[in-house]
């Protein structure tokens, strides 16, 4: 998953910080070793307040090694 151009839809990102975001990648996984990383730039269950995302947790969490 990718960051779109503009990467921010609501909320505040200084104006560096936008630039930089814009086509990153927002969720990357690649294997290591016999083991696989899934890294999620964003915290998706910070503090309990987003529910929508703690379902891209879980997949990471449960579904990781489909890839």
């Amino acid at each position: 998953a990718r960051y779109t151009d503009p990467p921010v839809i609501s909320g505040y990102v200084s104006g560096p910080r936008r630039e930089q975001l814009a086509g990153t990648a927002a969720v990357l996984a690649q294997r290591e070793g016999r083991g696989r990383v899934i890294a999620i730039l964003d915290r998706p269950a910070f503090r309990g307040f987003w529910y929508g995302t703690d379902r891209l947790l879980l997949n990471a969490v449960f579904f990781g090694g489909a890839f």
